[in-house]
């Protein structure tokens, strides 16, 4: 029950426009940043691995904050959550459902991002203001690295969006996680901010890499406290009630 629900979360997330849209938007904001490398101050290459790394995080951080932030409500208001809940899918299983679900369509996102930008990059390399070619972003050691930990802060932000698509209303989810990515992001910035997730542990902030045993314990203890959190909200709110 749990992957027949993931493959219809997978399915609703993807029959929307938005994450065509988004892989379309956030790949054409790379191809103007790599057109205009040439009029930097140097160092074409990392801006490049910036650029694609960037675009690849933000498609998949925008479709788990405007599509996976309706999910549990959506069902709410179309009462089928209900009907899900009587059959023999309980309603820890079916969190978890939602969260695979979403988890998998904001991944495929990010790495349609990446397939589009790694493209251009291969058919149409920019150009330094020298007439040199920018290296190409995957070939640098620390991609990958950087890619998975970009997946992993992916993970939990599908946890995050599945509580906050039960807790708030369609207009008020995507605000909340916005804010939760933007407090995060501030982190070590601000000492009111300090009892908020450090999202710098994720290589966002290139200078302080994590060691991954760390990281994979943040993520996870994350995730599970976002899941924990939709549980609970949904019994607190039960299904005839999680509409408005």
């Amino acid at each position: 029950m749990i992957l027949a629900l993931a493959k219809l979360t997978f399915r609703e997330c993807n029959r929307r426009a938005f994450p065509y849209a988004a892989t379309a938007a956030f790949t054409v904001l790379a191809l103007l940043s790599a057109l205009f490398m040439g009029y930097s101050f140097g160092e074409e290459g990392a801006q490049a691995r910036d650029i694609a790394l960037s675009a690849v995080f933000m498609g998949g951080l925008a479709q788990a904050i405007i599509v996976g932030s309706s999910l549990v409500r959506a069902d709410g208001e179309r009462s089928t959550i209900g009907l899900l809940l009587a059959t023999p899918l309980s309603p820890g299983r079916y969190i978890i459902g939602r969260f695979l679900g979403l988890l998998a369509a904001t991944l495929l996102v990010a790495l349609a991002v990446l397939g589009a930008v790694s493209l251009l990059f291969l058919l149409a390399p920019p150009h330094t203001g020298h007439g040199e070619l920018v290296p190409h972003p995957l070939l640098h050691p620390g991609m990958w690295g950087s890619l998975c930990s970009a997946a992993l802060l992916l993970m939990v932000f599908a946890a995050a969006a599945v509580a906050a698509s039960g807790a708030f209303n369609s207009a008020a989810a995507p605000l909340v996680l916005f804010v939760l990515f933007l407090a995060g992001s501030l982190h070590p910035v601000s000492a009111g901010l300090q009892f908020m997730p450090d999202w710098t542990l994720f290589g966002i902030d290139q200078s302080a890499q994590p060691e991954w045993p760390l990281l994979l314990a943040y993520s996870g203890l994350l995730s599970a406290f976002f899941l924990v959190l939709a549980f609970i909200v949904l019994h607190l709110k039960p299904p005839d009630t999680v509409r408005g």
